[in-house]
């Protein structure tokens, strides 16, 4: 399966350097985030190319609306020092969240009017679904404290 994503909006990051963590020893870290919702535009909003078994090409777009909320957790050991500085570092996979379940599904998936794979929580949902999760279970987390 190939799904090559071109993400169409980028919205800037709120400032996270006014975060601070008490010094101590912590062997797990959480951050919890909730998408942008300003506007009236989805918080993710993707559109690509789905290539099926017999090589067709079919668009897709994934719409994910206002106010999604992710969490990421990192366990290991960590020792937070008075006045230490730490960098967390998020990577998410898109092309990972069509895996597995999700990917396995789009051959099933309902075409909208105009030959587009719509997966939003209005169509396609059981695919939406299942994205939904694999946000949260393919981001990564890595965290450097100086």
């Amino acid at each position: 399966m190939s799904v090559a994503l071109k993400i169409l909006t980028i919205r800037p990051c709120d400032d996270l350097s006014t975060i601070v963590l008490a010094p101590g020893h912590y062997t797990e870290i959480e951050l919890e985030f909730e998408l942008w919702d300003q506007t009236e535009q989805p918080s993710i909003y993707l559109e690509g190319i789905w290539t099926d078994v017999d090589g067709t090409s079919h668009p897709l777009r994934l719409i994910m609306p206002l106010g999604q909320t992710f969490s990421l957790e990192i366990e290991g050991d960590y020792i937070i020092e008075e006045n230490s500085a730490m960098t967390a570092y998020i990577t998410i996979n898109p092309n990972a969240w069509f895996m597995g379940a999700a990917g396995a599904l789009l051959p099933y998936a309902i075409a909208n009017e105009d030959g587009i794979i719509v997966i939003s929580p209005d169509q396609n949902y059981n695919i939406y679904d299942i994205i939904e999760d694999a946000i949260d279970d393919t981001s990564e987390i890595e965290i450097e404290i100086e």
